[in-house]
């Protein structure tokens, strides 16, 4: 009898071992002791991360109890224009500009035809708008850029890495400022010459120039058509927004999303706001530059000529006023390092533990974190980097990490 045999039994073909990937997400800061106290905590100096801003905290309470009323009659904190205020502030920035492009295809320069141009725009009812639109959009800008300034100091974002942003917006703010001064010179009508005295009695004694200023635009005046001054204040106008832009780029350039329109339903908002006031409340014109005499009662923007009353009470009143003004403007600047925070050391990162998901570098705010080529032994094509003169020390990493790679301090997130 023929000895039975076993139908042969084909084994699969083997296959290629892929690389076993360590479980890091079972990995826990409990099992390394020796980064806990006593007390079986990590001993992070919470106190020291939250130094030098007991005062701030005291002032946000105000703040915010000033904000609260508001708040609860919006409810819907997407309603709240607080919550907007840097994108507004930009949009409002984008009309300002847009109305000024409308405005100039109509301004011709010289001491008459300048007045005469604006009397012109002031006859028909599209330009008359635009120019109101212009002014009231220039208001507006300063309101939200400066509420943003006050958030970002009552919430103690103004220190350490973020001084860039904060040197930058108070230059951008004070640019724009100035350009508004000469936004009004351009007018050539009364409220020019009120600024034009101003101006005088600040150089007045650094200059004799200033003594026969009159006596010197009469004449002009009568044997010269003003062009060249005129298109000179143009270009102030014009190049000094740029300058702006420039400053604005420094203050976003340390964020890796900056946003700058605020949702479509504000600009919505803002825009028929802007548009019903342009023609409910329009700017109107005062009478032309007359340097034979002064006037005495003129309406003035409260937003930007502030400084004109006290301005005008000779030299004493012009130099305390803009010495004022110079003085807190650099006060402003440097308060980054004249209000110090305790250094809090920046994010680390255990390459052994980084599987380079790019999760922590995606939400970053602040591009400290940027994920290179990965070249050792891992199975992993990538690893974070993190700068630490870039870092804030928010912890939105610590968060972000699934394999918990990254800490603060080296300590437990």
């Amino acid at each position: 009898m023929a000895e039975e045999t076993s139908p042969t039994t084909k084994q699969p073909p083997e296959q290629t071992k892929k690389p076993e990937l360590k479980k890091l997400r079972l990995f826990t800061w409990d099992r390394f002791p020796d980064n806990k106290s006593k007390e079986g905590k990590a001993p992070i100096d919470w106190q020291a991360r939250q130094a030098g801003g007991s005062i701030l905290r005291q002032v946000e309470r105000i703040a915010l109890s000033i904000k609260e009323p508001l708040a609860r009659a919006v409810k819907n904190p997407h309603l709240n224009p607080f919550y907007y205020s840097d994108t507004i502030a930009f949009f409002l920035l984008i009309v300002v500009a847009l109305t000024g492009v409308y405005i100039w295809l109509f301004y011709e320069y010289g001491f008459d035809v300048s007045y005469q141009s604006i009397e012109r725009m002031d006859r028909f009812f599209v330009s008359r708008a635009a120019r109101a639109v212009h002014r009231y959009a220039s208001g507006g800008l300063v309101i939200f850029a400066l509420i943003h300034a006050i958030k970002m100091f009552f919430t103690d974002r103004f220190r350490n890495a973020r001084w860039l942003a904060w040197v930058a917006g108070v230059a951008t703010f004070a640019v724009l400022w100035i350009t508004s001064i000469t936004g009004y010179v351009m007018i050539w009508d009364e409220v020019a010459q009120i600024l034009v005295q101003t101006f005088l009695n600040f150089i007045k004694p650094i200059s004799g120039w200033a003594s026969g200023f009159y006596l010197y635009f009469l004449t002009k005046q009568a044997f010269d058509n003003g062009f060249v001054l005129m298109l000179i204040l143009l270009v102030l106008h014009v190049g000094l927004p740029a300058l702006a832009g420039l400053l604005y780029w420094y203050h976003i350039k340390k964020l890796s999303r900056p946003k700058f329109f605020p949702p479509r339903y504000w600009m919505v908002i803002m825009t028929a706001m802007l548009i019903l006031m342009g023609l409910i409340f329009p700017t109107g014109l005062l009478p032309r530059v007359n340097f034979a005499y002064l006037p005495t009662a003129i309406p003035l923007d409260s937003f930007f000529l502030f400084y004109v009353p006290l301005s005008m009470q000779g030299v004493a009143g012009s130099w305390i006023i803009w010495s004022a003004l110079i003085a807190l403007t650099a006060l402003v600047g440097v308060i980054p390092w004249l209000w110090p925070k305790k250094k809090v050391e920046p994010a680390i990162l255990s390459a052994e533990r980084c599987t380079g998901c790019g999760n922590c570098a995606a939400d970053c705010p602040y591009k400290a974190i940027t994920m290179l080529p990965r070249d050792d032994d891992t199975p992993f094509k990538e690893i974070a980097q993190i700068d630490p003169a870039m870092c804030v020390s928010c912890g939105i990493c610590v968060g972000s990490c699934d394999t918990l790679a990254i800490s603060l301090g080296g300590y437990a997130p």
